[in-house]
């Protein structure tokens, strides 16, 4: 099932880095035009799911080696669910993202996403999204000047209050 995943990944980074290679050039940013940040995360994206793929082939391998009498281990019910929870998870992320704005979606998607991971620092996972969403918003405003999505109604009168 990982490995099923993790191929569907690196098949959609590779798409993905064609589709924006054909992002429009601009004269604003001109070193670093709109398809350098897409294609550095999905180039970095392919890189780590390709070497992932060949991590679980190896395992798979030696497993199937070191396996007797054709027992077969099960996969763990809570491991699917987590998978399949933070699969919805960045989907909704996705779609909520123009609608709540950066600052809240990405805020509610990493504490979604803390809570969906078997860590157990319960300090560390209250503290990390709004100091790593504060540091994004930093780097891609005042960094790289570049707009974020404000949202839409209340959110966008919340995103204006906050950056």
């Amino acid at each position: 099932m990982e490995m099923v995943v993790v191929f569907a990944i690196l098949v959609l980074a590779v798409a993905m880095w064609f589709v924006a290679d054909k992002f429009p050039n601009s004269m604003k940013y001109a070193k670093i035009d709109s398809d350098y940040w897409p294609k550095l995360v999905c180039g970095a994206l392919a890189v780590v799911s390709f070497l992932q793929l060949l991590q679980q082939a190896v395992g798979l391998r030696a497993s199937l080696q070191s396996a007797s009498g054709g027992t077969r281990s099960s996969v763990d019910p809570a491991y699917v669910v987590r998978l399949v929870l933070i699969g919805g998870l960045i989907l909704a992320y996705f779609f909520a993202l123009q609608w709540l704005g950066f600052v809240v979606a990405t805020m509610l998607f990493l504490w979604a996403a803390s809570f969906a991971t078997p860590y157990s620092n319960l300090t560390a996972k209250l503290l990390f999204s709004p100091l790593f969403t504060f540091g994004l918003c930093l780097f891609f405003t005042r960094g790289l000047s570049l707009p974020l999505p404000r949202g839409q109604g209340i959110f966008y009168d919340l995103s204006l209050l906050l950056y």
